[in-house]
């Protein structure tokens, strides 16, 4: 299965000097059916296949077994902590931004006929926020790249900004390019988790 949006990010962060960390993958992949409950999005065991979890620019990207962010490990124990979010175990999380409670997650439930798993950001601050991002993994991944392509060309400077143009919250217009996204939006799969908060 090819990647662009990836290949996308990845190309972003070079040219912009950003950090770009991809350990090299350890072989196998994490068993998401049998701990999680959850099939592993083909995106994500593409990805894992290539590469064990790593950092892209703020982008922790959680991995296999030997990864410092282990995929596995972040779910059970964020299942545990957050039994005051029941909703949670409806989501795998696969990657964190900063070191904020902000993660990105795919939604199982609803998997397309593919296999493929739309993306919600979530924030764990307060309760729990979520965002509809992408329709895939590889869309979410693009949208990151665009991101990093508007703070460029709107300040010069992608920490500065990433300060004045906040993701996802500011990107309306491009969430809403993403038209498999916007069906499922409009078809109301995300709305028991779009309250504001819990």
């Amino acid at each position: 299965m090819d990647s662009p949006g990836f290949n996308h990010l990845v190309a972003q962060c070079r040219k912009l000097r950003l950090t770009c960390q991809l350990p090299d993958p350890t072989g196998q992949l994490p068993d998401t059916e049998r701990n999680l409950g959850a099939p592993l999005d083909p995106y994500l065991r593409v990805l894992l296949s290539r590469f064990n979890g790593g950092r892209l620019w703020d982008l922790y990207l959680y991995g296999g077994k030997g990864s410092p962010n282990e995929l596995l490990t972040i779910n059970k124990e964020m299942r545990l902590v957050s039994d005051d979010l029941p909703d949670l175990s409806d989501f795998l999380l696969f990657a964190q931004i900063g070191h904020q409670a902000t993660h990105l997650a795919v939604m199982p439930a609803l998997a397309n006929s593919e296999g493929l798993q739309p993306v919600a950001y979530l924030d764990l601050n307060e309760g729990m926020k979520v965002l509809p991002l992408a329709s895939n993994v590889d869309a979410c991944f693009e949208l990151l790249a665009r991101y990093l392509e508007m703070l460029v060309v709107r300040s010069g400077d992608v920490e500065k900004g990433a300060m004045e143009l906040l993701f996802p919250w500011h990107l309306p217009d491009l969430l809403a390019s993403d038209e498999a996204l916007m069906r499922l939006v409009n078809q109301g799969k995300f709305d028991r988790y779009t309250r504001i908060s819990r």
